[in-house]
């Protein structure tokens, strides 16, 4: 079974790829338009609780719009394929977040920007940029460490080993077959040895 690997460098950093940007333009554009469902429904409806309701849902959806760069910075670990991995078998190594090396940077030209369009886009693009950044050491010993790539390759191929013989196929389905009638009494031994010569001839 074969690994995607990240290039790593020295002081437990890792180069990251470009990756989330197309993404989170997707989530803006939906964003968008719920924001101008939500209007549009306030001010058609006209009455208050349409206005409230409206409004509220317009403003929640305008701030998780203005800060999916910040969000996208937050944690980058996603981009990278061992870290993505050793979460899947640990769910607590979710808690560690791998910080973009600029997220305070992102935050301010978030915040400063993002009434322009320009400043926001920028700040996305930023937030989505390769580059390196450092692994905290517990999620990094998990990640990188031999042992601990070996212990993924062992429990994946134990996952598809199991996979395999919950779910037979082809051959070894229809052997199973014959062994579970020959078990219940609905054949004999000498039937079963003859359709068991029929299907390994094939």
């Amino acid at each position: 079974m074969s690994h995607s690997t990240s290039p790593t460098l020295l002081d437990k950093t890792v180069y990251i790829p470009f990756g989330s940007f197309v993404h989170n333009i997707v989530s803006g554009i939906v964003a968008i338009v719920i924001v101008i469902a939500a209007f549009t429904f306030a001010i058609l409806v006209g009455d208050t609780w349409a206005i409230v309701l409206g409004s509220l849902v317009g403003l929640i959806f305008i701030f998780g719009l203005i800060m999916l760069p910040i969000s996208a910075a937050i944690d980058v670990g996603g981009r990278i394929p061992e870290v993505k991995t050793a979460r899947e078998l640990d769910e607590n190594l979710k808690k560690i977040e791998i910080r973009h090396p600029y997220l305070w940077l992102i935050v301010l030209l978030t915040i400063a920007g993002f009434w322009s369009v320009i400043g926001w886009f920028v700040a996305m693009a930023w937030a989505c940029s390769p580059g390196k950044v450092v692994i905290p050491d517990k999620l990094y010993d998990a990640a990188f460490s031999k042992n601990s790539l070996q212990d993924q390759s062992d429990q994946a191929s134990i996952a598809d080993t199991i996979h395999k013989q919950n779910n037979p196929t082809g051959l070894e389905a229809e052997l199973m077959e014959i062994n579970q009638l020959l078990a219940k009494d609905l054949i004999t031994k000498d039937e079963a040895e003859k359709r068991r010569t029929v299907i390994l001839g094939r």
